[in-house]
């Protein structure tokens, strides 16, 4: 449970959470794109557009969403929490887009859906398995 003091500093979070997704999600839906155009299977070019907007993700949510935590970018224990909850999401978001585009969903739809499934999982296990205060 959240308590009031918490509170505001969690809906800034979750905002420029948001700001470094908008980012993140360019990335994510340019590859997807390309991909898609020159071919690939809707669901592969997902996740590697998923992928890609990840790579940005780590650092620019560390310096932007989360600058009350202490973690170390290059610590062996950050990155293999990041490598989790980056795995944990992409399992999220293609379980969406599959389902989606199982029962009949345009890709982007299908991708949409999916992105917004990983925005409210990933804001949640990044703010408290990743980076939390005193990691």
């Amino acid at each position: 449970m959240t308590d009031c003091a918490d509170a505001a500093p969690a809906g800034r979070a979750l905002v420029q959470f948001g700001m470094v997704g908008v980012l993140n999600t360019a990335i994510d839906c340019a590859v997807f794109a390309a991909l898609v155009a020159a071919g690939a299977a809707p669901a592969v070019a997902s996740a590697a557009g998923f992928l890609s907007g990840a790579a940005n993700s780590l650092v620019m949510n560390r310096r932007f969403a989360f600058t009350g935590s202490a973690v170390s970018l290059t610590a062996p224990a950050t990155l293999a929490r990041f490598a989790l909850v980056t795995a944990a999401t992409l399992a999220i978001s293609q379980t969406v887009f599959v389902a989606m585009e199982a029962a009949g969903g345009m890709p982007w739809a299908a991708k949409a859906a999916s992105i917004l499934a990983a925005f409210l999982c990933g804001f949640h296990l990044n703010r408290h398995f990743v980076y939390r205060t005193g990691a």
